[in-house]
């Protein structure tokens, strides 16, 4: 991630919106990785809900990784709206 960061002009690195998209997708991706292990190749059903109906479903992971981004949000941009896919509602 840092490396993509390295090769934009400065005046864009240094903007707050793109510092803060640029840890989230690093914070995001590592939860991923270590989410991978236990998602495998089929679904478990001890990892995986459903929202709306039988066929809207959403793992665990999906769950705590918009959590997680979420809590971020929260903390830096506190005033800022956030609509999620996984069911909670706009803060």
């Amino acid at each position: 991630m840092n490396s993509e960061l390295e090769s934009l002009p400065a005046e864009i690195v240094d903007l707050p919106l793109i510092r803060i998209a640029s840890d989230l997708s690093l914070m995001a991706w590592e939860q991923m990785l270590a989410w991978r292990p236990l998602l495998g190749a089929s679904l478990d059903a001890s990892i995986v809900d459903t929202k709306t109906s039988p066929n809207d479903l959403v793992t665990r992971a999906d769950a705590q990784i918009e959590a997680l981004v979420r809590g971020y949000l929260n903390r830096v941009r506190p005033h800022d709206l956030m609509v999620g896919e996984e069911g909670s509602e706009a803060l």
